[in-house]
């Protein structure tokens, strides 16, 4: 790996070292990140990893001696800090590398008003750091500490008691170790809610397994607690908690396109005729639940910059991802786990039914899930795929090429940084769906 490798599409991460993260370039990027956010100041939060208090260290030493001021938040989840950062107009940095393994770190970044950092300002300030040989000796930036835990979690539950109430469920949370769960313990102190927790101590070593809950290997634990305790709802969050993946009262897995129709449901009974964002490779159940419940639906290219640049220039209330990352106007527009628990518990609470049977109300198609062509040139791959089902279906590039048929439709993206185009199909049987992926790798793979 090269160090300009750590420098993504989205946020900074790589392995921690000499050719990846430490804290000579975290300096650098705390240093120029800090001149381009066009804040005063920086929140500075951090995981739990072993190596993040370090790497916050010098964070935060760059950005002083960009002449700005640093509060630092300490150990928080991702949407604790930018919480800090909206409401005290400034620019944000979070030391993590969300469900990348213990030993990868990196940085994610905001603006004020929690707007996204990412794409072309990214690489510019890996250009940057990397060039750049030395920083000014004298921080200038004044330095200040403080616990927004207590403060953000009196604004989420007052957000979500505009809702209406949470009444006396059963909950299980699998925090993976990682940041969730002080923010989950202390929002539930004003709940009516028993938890049962597995993992909810911050630790860097991540002893019991990967704090990624898109890998449903990592669900088993939360699976069975929910099962043996027999408890209404299982919750399991990322490393820096600002995705959650959800459980039904049986144990099984609540995916993401179901859980992203709940919730836009429950918003849409709250605020009728709004608009929702969902992402171009979200299960057709998804437009069909908003379109069905008078709201407007729109789609977005993948991505939080994206699905956040069009939750807010559309005014939606909110957005959903396919990976689990939630997202609401009236909590200044931040993926949260935190806040999407609460409004699932509201969700089943409001219902009056177990999840396990509201889950039933949404179509499940079937998907092929995210499948992978190596290839030469990937716009040419694309461009292939294009030309052979341009006259079949409803063809749209807003997210690479998408292809829609009355009972089907595939979305083929090119990957920002890897010689392949990633394939996602859905259709209304196994057999449909098998035949259309072969027929795309027939074709990417044809000279």
């Amino acid at each position: 790996m090269q160090q300009r490798d750590i420098f993504k599409a989205y946020d900074i991460r790589g392995e921690v070292g000499d050719d990846g993260v430490n804290p000579a370039v975290m300096e650098r990027i705390g240093f120029f990140f800090a001149g381009l956010a066009g804040a005063e100041g920086v929140a500075v939060g951090r995981d739990c990893r072993l190596s993040s208090e370090r790497l916050q260290e010098a964070f935060i030493i760059g950005a002083a001696r960009a002449g700005r001021d640093v509060l630092d938040i300490g150990q928080a989840t991702t949407d604790t800090v930018y919480y800090a950062a909206a409401t005290e107009g400034l620019a944000a940095a979070v030391i993590t590398a969300s469900h990348n393994p213990p030993d990868h770190n990196g940085v994610k970044l905001c603006r004020s008003s929690a707007d996204h950092f990412s794409g072309q300002d990214i690489q510019l300030v890996g250009e940057r750091s990397l060039a750049a040989e030395a920083l000014p000796e004298n921080a200038t930036g004044r330095y200040g500490y403080r616990d927004v835990l207590a403060d953000y979690a009196a604004h989420l539950t007052e957000l979500a008691a505009g809702y209406g109430p949470v009444g006396e469920l059963k909950i299980g949370l699998d925090c993976g170790n990682g940041m969730a769960g002080p923010l989950a313990f202390a929002l539930a102190e004003n709940l009516p809610v028993e938890v049962f927790g597995i993992y909810t101590e911050p630790d860097g070593n991540f002893p019991n397994h990967p704090a990624n809950p898109s890998d449903r290997e990592n669900l088993k634990d939360l699976s069975y607690l929910v099962q043996r305790e027999s408890l209404d709802l299982g919750v399991a969050f990322d490393t820096d908690a600002d995705r959650a993946v959800f459980i039904d009262d049986c144990g099984e897995v609540l995916d993401g396109d179901r859980a992203a129709a709940l919730l836009a449901r429950w918003c849409l009974s709250h605020h009728p005729g709004e608009t929702v964002v969902y992402d171009a490779i979200a299960s057709k159940t998804v437009r069909l639940t908003i379109e069905e419940h008078g709201g407007r639906a729109l789609r977005s290219r993948v991505g939080f910059p994206f699905i956040k640049e069009a939750l807010r220039a559309s005014g939606a209330f909110f957005a959903s991802e396919t990976s689990g990352h939630y997202y609401f106007r009236d909590n200044f527009a931040i993926d949260s786990g935190a806040f999407a628990m609460l409004a699932m518990m509201q969700a089943l609470t409001s219902a009056g039914q177990p999840l396990s049977i509201l889950r039933r109300e949404f179509v499940s198609y079937v998907q092929s899930g995210e499948q992978t062509f190596k290839v030469a040139d990937r716009q040419v791959a694309i461009a292939k795929v294009a030309a052979c089902f341009d006259a079949e279906g409803e063809v749209d590039h807003l997210d690479g090429l998408t292809v829609t048929w009355p009972d089907r439709w595939l979305n083929l993206r090119a990957s920002n940084t890897e010689p392949i185009i990633r394939l996602n199909v859905e259709g209304a049987n196994e057999a449909a769906v098998k035949d259309l992926v072969g027929q795309v790798g027939d074709i990417v793979g044809r000279d």
